[in-house]
């Protein structure tokens, strides 16, 4: 213990003696401090908008309407032009010929040909990809013919037509479980700070190792400092550079909310809401396959650094591994708009993404607390399996050089 609490102390001052953890501590939490702006900065451009709207020098400018040109082709009630007449400044043609040629010559920019007062085609010069049906002209007809048209015959007038039109029918819908919204949202900062914690400390440690058996460091400190002692040490060390980055991230996003979302009343409502569905079994969940999983990466990565001859070779070693935490993330992401996928519920057993799978899936959607359990047990379980598998390989890999080694031949070597 007393060799394990020299190295962890000695790897933590060395990493935060590091530039480089400074500059990733404070541009992450400047990123999340920046990004508490947005709401002030839309506000401020709403409210610039407004003003320019109610601006009279600007608003008694009179919108040119569209020029288009008109063909009737059926029977079509007069009260269609008329309705026509009210957004576009139109020329009647006389047949589909003389409509064509002024749209081809750009004289308007569509041609309406009017088969019924329900039916019309729209000719453009040319139509995009995209272009199926002239929304406009529909919605032009549809009012017509149903505030104009329709009811003569029948005793309603068009305003009542209306108001029975602008009725509002609301089916809201009330989450007995956990709320799907506050779940997503936690979800995904949460998902991504634990992708990037992974991968960006879990790197730095595998490269930490790797320049020590370099430098032949390695070989000094083998003689007197047991190999589990090593790892553990230098694991133990990343998993509290990380918490340090978290709560400079949390720090920034708390600043930039005292100065700036506490005057936006609809985002300090979200934030409320939001923290208003958090309760302590989240933050155990979260806190438990945090601190395993990423122990469970970093005892990887530990190991991996320790394989390889020289730091030209480190990409090469972490890819599998980095693949794997990509392939975490991915399939977190891409199913937490249906966390009852088989293969979210999958992802939440499975050692190698359960710590980004669970979380998601228990925010989104109510988990037994038994699912969760044996989650964690395969977990814990998995990560102790490695912890020794890990071990073995890092003494092995440690004074090993030249040698090409493989995880094999490196877990064999100490049977």
């Amino acid at each position: 213990m007393k060799q394990f609490w020299t190295v962890f102390k000695f790897e933590l001052s060395q990493t935060l003696k590091q530039k480089s953890f400074y500059i990733t501590v404070l541009l992450t939490a400047l990123i999340l401090f920046g990004a508490s702006f947005v709401p002030r900065l839309m506000a401020g451009k709403s409210e610039t908008g407004e003003a320019d709207v109610n601006n009279p020098s600007e608003s008694s400018l009179i919108q040119e309407k569209e020029k288009i040109a008109l063909l009737k082709n059926g029977q079509v009630d007069p009260s269609v032009k008329d309705a026509l007449a009210e957004i576009f400044d139109f020329v009647e043609v006389k047949d589909e010929s003389e409509l064509a040629n002024k749209v081809k010559s750009e004289e308007v920019e569509k041609g309406v040909s009017l088969l019924s007062n329900t039916e019309a085609v729209v000719y453009l010069a040319q139509a995009s990809f995209y272009d199926s049906e002239d929304l406009e002209i529909k919605s032009i007809l549809e009012d017509n013919y149903r505030y104009n048209i329709a009811i003569r015959d029948l005793d309603i007038s068009a305003d009542d037509l209306r108001n029975i039109d602008q009725v509002e029918v609301n089916a809201g819908i009330q989450s007995l479980g956990t709320n799907p919204f506050v779940g997503y949202v936690l979800s995904y900062i949460m998902v991504f700070f634990l992708y990037f914690l992974i991968l960006a400390r879990g790197q730095s440690i595998a490269t930490s190792v790797a320049k020590e058996k370099d430098n032949r460091t390695m070989e000094l400190l083998v003689t007197s400092v047991k190999p589990s002692a090593m790892i553990w040490g230098k694991v133990m060390s990343g998993l509290v550079a990380s918490i340090i980055n978290i709560l400079a991230i949390a720090l920034g996003a708390g600043l930039g909310y005292l100065v700036n979302v506490k005057n936006n009343p609809m985002a300090q409502e979200i934030i409320k809401s939001v923290l208003a569905e958090v309760s302590s079994a989240d933050i155990l969940v979260f806190l438990g396959f945090t601190i395993v999983g990423v122990t469970f990466y970093y005892l990887i990565f530990a190991a991996l650094g320790s394989m390889v001859s020289r730091l030209d070779e480190m990409n090469q070693a972490m890819t599998p591994v980095t693949m794997m935490v990509v392939i975490a993330f991915m399939v977190t992401m891409f199913t937490m708009s249906t966390p009852n996928s088989p293969i979210l519920k999958i992802a939440s057993f499975v050692p190698f993404t359960s710590p980004l799978a669970m979380f998601a899936r228990y925010q989104m959607i109510s988990v037994p607390t038994v699912e969760v359990l044996i989650s964690f047990a395969i977990l814990l379980v998995s990560t102790i399996v490695v912890a020794f598998a890990a071990t073995k390989i890092y003494r092995s890999g440690t004074l090993n050089y030249g040698n090409k080694m493989n995880i094999f031949k490196a877990l064999k070597k100490n049977d």
